[in-house]
């Protein structure tokens, strides 16, 4: 299940950028990605909730979209 080491990146990815902003609670992370990465959507769902659970951005929303070939 390579969705959990994606969301790893994603999430690092999101704290550094709601750092070098000033931001200071992550609310929102939207994901696109291409139809050949094989994401599974329920597992990214699964990943995100388990990385924000009992952490500050506990209760921010994930939206994904698949982009077409």
């Amino acid at each position: 299940m390579h969705e959990i080491s994606l969301m790893s990146d994603i999430m690092r990815i999101a704290e550094e950028e709601l750092a070098r902003h000033g931001g200071h609670r992550l609310t929102l992370v939207r994901v696109r990605y291409g139809t050949l990465n094989q994401i599974v959507p329920d597992a990214m769902r699964m990943a995100f909730d388990s990385f924000v659970a009992g952490t500050a951005p506990e209760g921010a929303c994930l939206e994904l979209a698949e982009e077409p070939l």
